[in-house]
């Protein structure tokens, strides 16, 4: 299964010249607060996820106020998807679209569409998805009717079956070399790892899946680590998202870092693409380099960690200290099959996971 991808996305990374970019995948803001928060957190890379309708929040600058109960462009209706404008207004009385949703935009923000669809037709509820790059609209404000956008025909969700709907969504990707689909809480969702597999088989563009969604603690099913592990026990490619979902009170919890040479909006989505990130439930701590060279997977981090060097068969090693590295076996090659590292800083300060390299 390993054969068609590349076997460790940090191979070429100059770590003393390459930009560390906070990002986050799936994470719903739809109020000034909740920008500024992520803005004086540290966001980098703004791909920003909302749904009803889950229609991209993008470019920044030109979303207004009340534009979405107005009007977007893209739609389902009867089964069918359209890519042109619709007019909500007649149902909504909206007819002034309001001043700018955000202020205070940073000149130096990168941001990319995306937003998370559900409801396909094939399958329950529970599966959400997340596209980063895509700029597919679905759904609609009108999620209780009562402004009659249902009654009058317009679908909520994205109610095709899973894998047209996976298409529709793909062909959307404003770049060819980067973004992609990720596979939103797959632990609150409780779908099998044989399911999960095969929407990773269905397109290489089907990236991964969330192993830590901070918004899913209150249900006790925030972190999915086994789930990954069992994943890729066979073998296949499936990066590991770390997300805030709904953004609380607390400090921006779930992000990743992506690694690039150029902070550019392409470049970033390139690096989704790649696995050129690690997650970070916190980003209190910082990886300063992840190496593997074919026989050792070496690492360091700027605080004082406890790292678990995790393989096909399980834990391979542990280490509490700055930096940890692992030799691999020649007997046992096949049996570790891949490495990952996670690093701990303090009991709950914050949690680093690297992306799988195979052997």
């Amino acid at each position: 299964m390993t054969s068609g991808f590349q076997k460790n996305p940090y191979e070429g990374i100059d770590w003393e010249k390459v930009h560390f970019l906070p990002g986050c995948t799936h994470i719903h803001c739809r109020t000034q607060e909740h920008f500024a928060r992520l803005v004086r957190q540290g966001m980098r890379v703004f791909t920003l996820s909302n749904y009803y309708p889950s229609a991209p929040c993008y470019p920044l600058r030109e979303i207004r106020e009340n534009a979405l109960r107005m009007g977007q462009s893209g739609y389902f209706k009867e089964g069918r998807y359209c890519p042109d404008y619709v007019d909500f207004s007649k149902y909504s009385g909206v007819t002034d679209p309001g001043g700018p949703l955000f202020s205070g935009i940073p000149e130096d923000l990168i941001e990319a569409p995306n937003a998370e669809h559900h409801w396909f037709s094939d399958v329950s509820v529970y599966l959400h998805v997340t596209a980063p790059g895509a700029m597919l609209a679905s759904g609609h404000f009108d999620i209780r009717d009562e402004c009659g956008v249902r009654s009058a025909g317009y679908q909520l969700g994205l109610p095709l079956p899973w894998k047209e709907g996976f298409d529709l969504l793909l062909n959307s990707l404003i770049w060819p070399d980067g973004g992609g689909i990720i596979i939103a809480h797959p632990q609150w969702s409780h779908f099998s790892t044989e399911f999960i597999c095969q929407m990773l088989d269905h397109d290489d563009r089907v990236l991964g899946i969330e192993v830590v969604n901070y918004g899913s603690e209150q249900s006790y099913t925030g972190c999915c680590e086994s789930l990954w592990d069992e994943i890729l026990r066979t073998g296949r490619r499936c990066f590991g998202f770390c997300v805030q979902d709904h953004l609380k009170e607390e400090p921006w919890r779930g992000k990743i870092i992506l690694l690039v040479d150029d902070p550019s909006p392409r470049a970033a989505l390139r690096a989704m693409r790649e696995g050129r990130f690690y997650g970070a439930v916190t980003g209190e701590a910082k990886f300063e380099y992840v190496r593997f060279d074919g026989r050792r997977f070496e690492a360091a981090c700027d605080h004082e960690v406890f790292f678990q060097v995790i393989s096909r068969r399980g834990v391979e090693a542990e280490h509490t200290g700055m930096s940890v590295s692992f030799d691999v076996p020649e007997s046992r090659r096949t049996q570790i099959g891949y490495l990952r590292l996670d690093a701990r800083y303090g009991r709950r300060n914050d949690k680093l996971y690297t992306q799988p390299v195979w052997l």
